[in-house]
């Protein structure tokens, strides 16, 4: 069962601490990450943070917005782009400075 990892803006559910995507009013419910595109940080890309609250590479700590807020999106540089279709990009690594902090 997949739980999102931020709040829906288009419906009154937190949707971390609630409810599942099988409890959402609709199950086909679209969701999008929406991409900051005037920045790159290193070479990863920043998105909305959670509740439109500024900005975030950590997609953990991204929002998640329906298709009601993505209509409302005024700048070229803010793309929303579907939920699913950015998890798939995903890539695991681990950073050089987390190994040096180990090895002390």
């Amino acid at each position: 069962m997949e739980i999102y990892p931020a709040k829906c803006l288009g419906c009154r559910y937190n949707i971390r601490d609630e409810h599942t995507v099988l409890d959402h009013p609709s199950e086909q419910l679209q969701l999008y990450y929406i991409q900051d595109a005037r920045h790159v940080v290193g070479n990863c890309t920043l998105w909305w943070a959670i509740d439109a609250n500024g900005y975030t590479c950590d997609l953990d700590k991204a929002g998640l917005f329906d298709e009601e807020f993505i209509k409302t999106l005024r700048e070229n540089t803010d793309i929303p782009y579907p939920q699913k279709a950015v998890e798939r990009a995903v890539v695991r690594h681990v950073r050089i400075e987390s190994l040096r902090q180990i090895k002390g």
